[in-house]
């Protein structure tokens, strides 16, 4: 009888962890509460700078050849970032980003052939940045502050115009594949609002780094897990 007493006392301690022990369900306290990450989604939106060295120009528009000045042309840019992510159990999480940006310091030569003479002259562009990226993360909590990492991969596209050449010019677009890795702090103001530091480096091209400031509006209220 002792024995069958002292098995039923272990079963009911037991069994609520059993049941408690669901998927994502990481922690039990002292209660027998289970605390779970919860599934959930947030977009982010804000100002971005980004800061790199274009790939060298050598191209015709019109009657001119444009090739890059001599020196490097580091370009800065500023504008704006849309993130929209998803998170999955214990923090892990995945979305998309988009950014626009433009930049007006990139310096080109410009050829053309008058009356049988080529003249070369430095032409002023400016132009906008598009990149449109996925990206995986993991993210932990200390407090109402959020750490991540994320790798994000996409397409980069680059149009330049110029400024102050007699006749017109056709725009012209670069293109290139960009690898990123990011570092992000996150601070939670409200249940629902965040404000979030980025800052992401290209590792195919290191030259290639950006800082963001972006708010985020999160579907699910902080519960002090995420």
């Amino acid at each position: 009888m002792v024995l069958r007493g002292v098995v039923a006392m272990v079963v009911l301690v037991g069994a609520p962890r059993v049941v408690h022990a669901r998927h994502g369900c990481y922690e039990l306290t002292e209660e027998n509460y289970e605390r779970c990450s919860v599934p959930t989604a947030w977009f982010e939106t804000g100002m971005t700078a980004l800061r790199y060295t274009p790939d060298k120009i050598d191209t015709t528009s019109g009657m001119y050849h444009l090739t890059t000045a001599p020196g490097d042309q580091v370009l800065s840019a500023i504008g704006w970032r849309f993130r929209a992510q998803i998170q999955s159990d214990r923090g892990f999480h995945a979305g998309m980003e988009l950014d626009y940006a433009q930049f007006g310091t990139a310096t080109v030569n410009a050829q053309s052939v008058q009356h049988g003479t080529t003249m070369t002259m430095p032409v002023n562009t400016q132009g906008d940045i598009v990149q449109a990226k996925l990206l995986v993360g993991k993210h932990v909590m200390a407090g109402p502050v959020m750490f991540g990492g994320e790798l994000a991969s996409g397409l980069q596209l680059t149009t330049y115009t110029t400024t102050d050449v007699p006749n017109y010019v056709v725009p012209w677009v670069q293109s290139w594949f960009v690898m990123e890795a990011h570092a992000t702090a996150c601070v939670w103001l409200t249940s629902h609002v965040t404000v979030m530091v980025e800052s992401s480096v290209d590792v195919a091209h290191y030259d290639r780094v950006q800082l963001g400031l972006l708010f985020g509006v999160h579907l699910v209220p902080f519960d002090g897990l995420r």
